[in-house]
């Protein structure tokens, strides 16, 4: 009994195994191994070339983002020392401008002191004659 169990089970598995559906996702009769192992290798280093254009244009574009910004950095110090000497002319004029009116009144004072001292010596001149 064992044996015929053993037979009928060995049968229904080669049975099955010879008549299976074939997978549907890919049809084992027609696909080559060979090529398209080297398909997929030449795919792959296609994969690799484009990989390592990128890479170098990301590099590039990494240096020019540097460059730019350290040209930024300088744009903004000479922005920064240009407002600098802005504001200083700016407050020398200020300056300047504020001491004008203090000036003209100083200029008239002293005219008229000067007038003031000519004009009380020319008197003690006639006094004198």
């Amino acid at each position: 009994m064992k044996i015929v169990k053993y037979i009928i089970l060995v049968t229904a598995v080669t049975c099955q195994m010879l008549f299976a559906e074939q997978s549907v996702y890919t049809n084992s009769d027609f696909v080559d191994t060979g090529s398209m192992a080297k398909k997929n290798s030449t795919e792959i280093l296609v994969l690799r070339q484009q990989i390592s254009q990128l890479k170098e244009k990301v590099e590039g574009l990494n240096t020019i983002i540097g460059g730019l910004n350290s040209e930024i950095s300088t744009l903004k110090q000479k922005n920064s020392n240009n407002l600098e000497d802005i504001i200083n002319q700016l407050s020398q004029r200020v300056a300047a401008l504020e001491s004008r009116p203090q000036s003209v009144a100083v200029v008239q004072k002293s005219a008229a002191s000067k007038e003031s001292t000519s004009a009380s010596v020319s008197t003690q001149q006639i006094a004198k004659e």
